[in-house]
């Protein structure tokens, strides 16, 4: 079938090139005639406007305008205005304005306009001194449509003195006769800056406003970004619209022809050339189609089936092939072993794996219980020492001891045994930390605020003793003399697919003491403490540390830390170990 369809497709493909290329040619006819026809249907509103101005250019050098020194005498003004427009019925009124917009004089003194300073033809002659050509405009007496054409009359220093305001009416533009050659469906409108519609011309006459295009590509005309291009009408016929400007763009004159005249002999022929060479060659491809299908297709089909069965672990798959050809029974016989043999595997595999994942929740178990048993040890010894240092120093490994322990429980109770949440996991460190230091939950809270994450065992050890250094120091050195308050310890995950740990409590900042200078007393265990937290900083990669930071309404202090939630390579990682003694430096 594939050999047939490419053996067929390049005369296919030339008849339908030179189907489509004949299209194209009736095309580009079709939109050079819609812009010829646009362009010579536009040099009537051109003349008229055109027209226009000149008159309002004579007007205003007709001393009875504007005379050289003074004002105009109102009546011979209005007598000069009537005598301008009176030979041209496509006028409707003609009025000199002031600077002021009121109304110095006009052809029909009886009625005049009231001030035009706020019209938007008066402000654009005012502000350009050029004739500016106004928008649909409905005269208030007589009440009939219009056009305002503003022509600036300028002083001897180049100043505006005043106006001529020319109305056109709208009902004198419509030059039907002008466009009896028009085809059927096609369309004249004359459209003003606003995209309203002044008159339209179209065939047939009863067609309205459903020749427009929709109100989008009328808005993109307004803007000047269309001037000849094809689009779908409001009446559902498709059309070539072309533009042309009148005026400088305060006119818009839009001729649309349909785009295929579907009655046409030309027409017809080229779909039927069309349609004649697809069906030759689909006809083709399916007779070939018929003969693999029954050939060879269904029994591939079946071993295709087959496959994204055992593909999705279906192992017991298996094809129904009789009738087949023998070497795609050969071929079914030999993926049915195969399936076997991954079959008996998969089992092997899987009975390996629960007795490594046994193995594993048995090792941590028996580590969890190894450190309880040094942490019974360790009470022991605890209650025969008398020397206080020597049983704090005991009490604060016991501690680490504990939150060791805590991570191997977490650890073996977990389903997969290589991650634990770190939601449960520092709650419940928080809460042993708690017990085991002796300091009321009354007294000083610890509040834990962890996010719901998965950390596996490289994360969680350091994780837990880096906690467990913090809270303990801060328990210890942040609340003397009974000062209550409380610790918060919060765990985010960032967008940057970092963990933010932070440690801040409402305590005292106790000062740091010197360097010991006997190794013994507090500056050893300060400093003792200082390297148990850039050590643990640099296993989780921590990059930075703030000092100070604000809850919601409080102030306080503390330490953060920003390590990657999963574990860097070795080069990252001993350039976040570099950079840890200075982020573990900031003491709760």
């Amino acid at each position: 079938m594939l050999v047939f369809a490419l053996v067929a497709l390049p005369p296919t493909l030339i008849g339908v090139i030179e189907a489509i290329e004949t299209s194209e040619v009736h095309a580009e006819r079709l939109r050079d005639s819609v812009r010829n026809y646009a362009a010579l249907a536009s040099t009537y509103h051109h003349a008229l406007i055109e027209n226009s101005t000149n008159l309002l250019l004579d007007v205003a050098r007709n001393p009875a305008v504007v005379p050289e020194d003074g004002a105009p005498d109102p009546a011979a003004c209005a007598k000069a205005l009537a005598g301008a427009v009176r030979p041209f019925p496509i006028y409707a009124s003609l009025v000199l304005l002031d600077a002021r917009g009121d109304a110095i004089c006009g052809n029909d003194p009886e009625h005049l306009p009231e001030n035009a300073a706020e019209s938007e033809y008066f402000r654009q002659a005012l502000a350009s001194k050029t004739a500016f050509l106004s928008g649909y405009v409905k005269a208030a007496d007589p009440p009939i449509p219009i056009l305002i054409l503003a022509q600036p009359v300028l002083g001897g220093s180049a100043e505006v003195d005043g106006v001529l305001a020319l109305a056109i009416r709208l009902d004198a533009l419509d030059a039907t006769e002008r466009f009896l050659s028009l085809p059927m469906h096609g369309v004249v409108y004359l459209l003003d800056r606003d995209g309203v519609t002044l008159h339209g011309v179209t065939v047939p006459a009863d067609l309205g406003a459903g020749g427009l295009p929709p109100a989008e590509t009328i808005r993109s005309i307004l803007l000047g970004q269309a001037r000849i291009f094809e689009s779908g009408a409001r009446d559902g016929i498709a059309r070539v619209y072309a533009v042309s400007a009148v005026e400088s763009g305060s006119l818009f004159l839009l001729v649309g022809a349909p785009k295929i005249s579907g009655g046409s002999w030309a027409d017809r022929d080229l779909i039927a050339q069309i349609a004649l060479v697809f069906a030759i060659w689909i006809s083709g491809v399916l007779a070939a189609w018929l003969g693999t299908r029954l050939l060879v297709t269904r029994w591939t089909q079946r071993l295709f089936e087959t496959t994204s069965q055992l593909s999705k672990g279906d192992l017991t798959a298996r094809a129904e092939l009789d009738g087949a050809p023998a070497e795609i029974r050969q071929l079914g016989d030999t993926l049915a072993e195969m399936a076997t043999r991954l079959n008996t595997r998969q089992g092997e595999l899987r009975a390996a794996i629960e007795q490594k994942e046994e193995m594993l929740r048995e090792i941590h178990h028996r580590i969890k219980n190894n450190l309880q048993t040094v942490t019974s040890l360790l009470n022991l010894y605890s209650r025969g020492v008398k020397y206080e240092p020597a049983m704090q120093a005991l009490q604060d490994v016991r501690i680490r001891v504990q939150a060791l322990a805590l991570v191997h429980r977490h650890l073996y109770e977990s389903p997969e045994n290589r991650s634990v949440d770190a939601r449960a996991l520092i709650g419940d460190l928080c809460h042993l930390i708690q017990l085991s230091s002796g300091v009321a939950r009354a007294r000083v809270a610890i509040l834990a605020e962890i996010a719901a994450v998965e950390i596996g065992i490289e994360r969680a050890v350091p994780l837990a003793l880096l906690v467990t250094e913090v809270v303990s120091d801060v328990l210890k050195h942040a609340f003397p003399n009974g000062r209550s308050g409380k610790v918060r310890v919060t765990l985010t995950v960032e967008q940057s697919a970092e963990m933010r740990l932070v440690i801040c409590h409402d305590g005292v900042v106790p000062p740091q003491p010197a360097e010991p200078a006997d190794g013994k007393g507090a500056e050893l265990e300060h400093a003792l403490g200082l390297s148990l937290m850039r050590g643990f900083a640099a296993q989780l990669g921590a990059r930075q540390a703030l000092q100070e930071m604000a809850e919601e309404g409080e102030t306080g202090t503390g330490v953060a830390f920003l390590f990657p939630l999963v574990p860097e390579a070795a080069s990252d990682a001993a350039s976040g170990a570099a950079e840890a003694p200075e982020a573990a430096s900031a003491q709760a």
